[in-house]
């Protein structure tokens, strides 16, 4: 009997494991129709190793996108809410690495982006966090902010395990 794979969700062969890769697959299904998510295995995925560090990613890109307004007004709410939802410490996270064609955030145009999901595995709960920026062109509306249209989509949803 070959031994199981340890994947960035735990040992695959455990039940828990399985359904939290299981339940993302889903997730990803249900966020991005367009795209077949059923073809992306447990090696697509990264645990990230510390939550702090994702969250100084995201503040990093958001404020480069938005601006100055980002640090004072909407980091703070946005990681207080994501808190009362999730309780970020208690999460594990996994970012998305695939290649452009497996990517349902890629439009070939992207300046960055990015896919995180956020997992408490106690509470059962998931989030779903992207971001993307692409260039603004002349006949796009200028109401975007700092030469960027940040697209934004956070969803949350209860598991069953």
């Amino acid at each position: 009997m070959t031994p199981s794979p340890i994947t960035p969700f735990g040992d695959i062969s455990n039940e828990n494991s399985k359904k939290s890769f299981i339940n993302i697959i889903h997730l990803l299904s249900a966020a991005f129709p367009a795209h077949d998510c059923s073809l992306l295995t447990p090696a697509n995925f990264k645990l990230m190793e510390s939550t702090y560090r994702v969250r100084m990613d995201i503040d990093s890109s958001l404020a480069a996108s938005i601006g100055c307004a980002y640090h004072s007004v909407i980091s703070p709410k946005l990681w207080e809410a994501l808190d009362e939802d999730i309780i970020l410490s208690e999460c594990n996270v996994y970012s998305l690495h695939v290649p452009a064609d497996l990517n349902p955030l890629s439009t070939g145009s992207e300046l960055w982006s990015w896919l995180y999901i956020f997992e408490n595995r106690r509470r059962k709960r998931v989030i779903l966090f992207t971001c993307s920026a692409v260039p603004i062109s002349f006949s796009q509306s200028t109401s975007a902010i700092g030469g960027f249209d940040p697209s934004l989509f956070i969803g949350s949803e209860d598991l069953a395990y």
